[in-house]
């Protein structure tokens, strides 16, 4: 993740966004990442297709 972030910074990044479950957050804690908010992914429901 480190290389990455390195990279990104390299190539202008100033903000990144990072989206992860509840055992993610816990582990990117531990990497020093904190969390900002809460986020929902919501979607139309998908409709079984009639063949």
């Amino acid at each position: 993740m480190s290389a990455l972030a390195e990279n990104a910074v390299s190539h202008g990044a100033r903000t990144d966004l990072l989206l992860a479950s509840e055992e993610g957050q816990r582990l990117y804690s531990s990497l020093g990442r904190h969390h900002e908010a809460d986020v929902l992914i919501a979607r139309e429901p998908v409709v079984p297709s009639t063949w």
